[in-house]
């Protein structure tokens, strides 16, 4: 498909590809995605497949960063009795 070739041609990962199933739109119509509703369909394992690779990904990619480059790191909050700290 399209994305295959386009992430092909600049260097990026494909991370996969969900086949057509009137379920997906179903579930973005009712707000059940098909990976709860169906989750052994093809489209459902294709997702999540896609959602682990993802995350691999990002992982990758933020680790790619540290090396490359420091983060600040800030925190703030409240304590218990909500004053900022």
């Amino acid at each position: 498909g399209g994305a295959r070739k386009y992430a092909e041609q600049n260097g990026l990962p494909f991370l996969g590809a969900v086949p057509l199933d009137p379920e997906v739109v179903k579930g973005g119509d009712t707000g059940i995605p098909v990976s709860i509703a169906r989750p052994e369909s093809p489209a459902a394992r294709a997702f999540i497949d896609i959602a682990q690779k993802t995350a691999a990904q990002v992982s990758v990619n933020a680790t790619r960063n540290l090396k490359s480059k420091p983060i600040e790191v800030t925190h703030f909050g409240f304590d218990a009795q909500g004053n900022k700290i």
